[in-house]
């Protein structure tokens, strides 16, 4: 009889043990879905500022480029008015001499 009460004590621990155990398990499987969830959050934060952090870098890189882009272009402008005057100094010359001729 004895023996009977110590295997059912036994017994009894073992199944309050497994019930505990299941009972962490399970508050562990939740943390590990938040943590998921959580982690997920965060790579799509990261990506997020990633991108900015891309467009801010070329935004500041166009803009350091501006002053030399302003530059060609005023120096395009130059040269189109010299092809003009040429064009046109070309063309006098041509009048003045079928006029000399």
């Amino acid at each position: 009889k004895k023996l009977h009460e110590v295997a059912s004590s036994s017994l009894s621990r073992n199944e309050q043990e497994s019930n505990f155990q299941k009972q962490e398990l399970e508050i562990l499987r939740g943390q590990h879905q938040e943590s998921l969830g959580m982690l997920g959050h965060f790579q799509m934060k990261i990506q997020e500022m990633e991108e900015t952090q891309k467009a801010k870098k070329a935004e500041h890189s166009a803009a350091g480029f501006q002053p030399l882009l302003d530059a060609k272009e005023a120096k395009i402008r130059e040269l189109e008015v010299l092809a003009n005057r040429n064009r046109q100094l070309a063309a006098q010359v041509r009048s003045r001499s079928r006029s000399d001729a």
